[in-house]
């Protein structure tokens, strides 16, 4: 007892009380109702409803089995690891046994369809995002970009964008390039940065949305305000993910504090706004109108003015099932990570269905056995008797 007593106190994580995680559940409860009545109020006239939200104070990667809400972000034993390995290759949170919506820029978050964030921060909003409610000192903000379950690439586009080339903003800014824009997305940026123990402070030298990652860092917890503004915290940053410090005008310092008194520096990108609008106009275009959503069933349809693929921000399980105009076609991977399908000019309905794999063999299975079981009570039952 003293040995497992003193090896806890030593090597043992700190715990929450069940307060810390119910203390904020009436505001969400507040903040998603409106969500849910701003959607509806977007939808037409006989779609189904369907978005993703995050939390940037989250305090575990399953806040939204918690709270009550779809999102892009989670941990489980059963992760599925082309999820992850996507992830990482875009310059988001990324482990063995999770993934997270940390370190997403606007085309990434647009293609996961979230569309709504919710935060402790009242100066959360800027070009990317706007408020939308307010409750007891929690916000809902609305993310300009954000895309259906389904949307269309073409196969150019589709083959054309390469994920393997090792720099991650690459990979980010030729998403851009693909989907049409004549520029980078983020454009890295010369600032004047002092770098101490323990805090890091970055002056920008032009208006706009900041990005940046750091060099080396051994802190797990970051951070980040605004000229001594209300700060966001990052957790998990031994990670290594993007970083959004957010909007700045020019002139404005970027404070970045660190749990471990390190010596941290940073590379910095500005978002360029106008070539997120001409890649996310450009998937925008063809997307699918959802008429009826559930766990194992989606249905809708598609006017598909140009030949291309239709993708679905679905991990691509064993299970999952395409039917295009009633017929099952075959499911492509996208990038190895997501259900994806080739749709011909025309309009299409479209239905995705999802039977968990060997369940039909395993009822068999068990349903034998049982039988086998109450045959065998049965024989000894008599055997007792005789």
């Amino acid at each position: 007892m003293g040995e497992v007593l003193l090896n806890m106190g030593v090597t043992g994580f700190y715990s929450l009380n069940r307060n810390a995680y119910l203390q904020k559940m009436d505001d969400y409860e507040v903040l998603l109702e409106i969500a849910k009545a701003d959607s509806i109020l977007d939808a037409g006239e006989g779609e189904e409803i369907f978005y993703r939200i995050e939390d940037t104070e989250r305090k575990t990667k399953n806040d939204d089995a918690l709270y009550g809400y779809r999102s892009a972000t989670l941990f489980s034993s059963l992760t599925n690891a082309s999820v992850t390995d996507f992830y990482k290759k875009v310059y988001m949170e990324g482990a063995k046994n999770s993934y997270s919506y940390n370190g997403a820029t606007p085309i990434i978050s647009s293609m996961l369809s979230v569309k709504y964030m919710l935060s402790d921060n009242a100066e959360g909003e800027n070009a990317l995002r706007e408020i939308r409610g307010s409750s007891g000192g929690y916000y809902l903000y609305e993310n300009k970009y954000c895309l259906p379950l389904g949307f269309m690439m073409s196969e150019e586009a589709t083959s054309n964008w390469d994920i393997e080339t090792g720099d991650k903003i690459e990979n980010i800014n030729s998403l851009g390039h693909v989907l049409g824009a004549n520029g980078d997305v983020l454009v890295p940026v010369n600032v004047a940065m002092m770098v101490n123990e323990g805090i890091t402070t970055i002056t920008v030298p032009d208006d706009g949305i900041y990005f940046g990652y750091y060099n080396k860092c051994d802190a797990d917890n970051l951070t980040i305000s605004i000229n001594d503004g209300a700060g966001t915290r990052y957790n998990k940053t031994t990670h290594r993910y993007l970083f959004e410090f957010g909007q700045c005008m020019a002139g404005d310092e970027i404070v970045i504090t660190n749990s471990k008194n390190s010596l941290v520096s940073f590379n910095i990108y500005r978002l360029n706004t106008d070539m997120v609008d001409w890649a996310y106009a450009t998937l925008n275009q063809q997307t699918m109108v959802m008429e009826e959503f559930k766990d194992t069933y989606i249905k809708g349809y598609i006017d598909v003015s140009e030949a291309g693929r239709l993708i679905f921000s679905i991990p691509n399980e064993k299970g999952w099932k395409i039917f295009v105009d009633g017929k099952e076609r075959e499911s492509l991977d996208f990038k190895e990570t997501f259900l994806s399908v080739y749709l011909e000019e025309g309009m299409h309905s479209i239905e995705l269905k999802y039977m968990t794999p060997g369940i039909k063999i395993g009822v068999i299975i068990s349903g034998i056995s049982i039988m086998l079981f109450v045959l065998m009570m049965k024989k000894e039952q008599r055997r007792q008797s005789e």
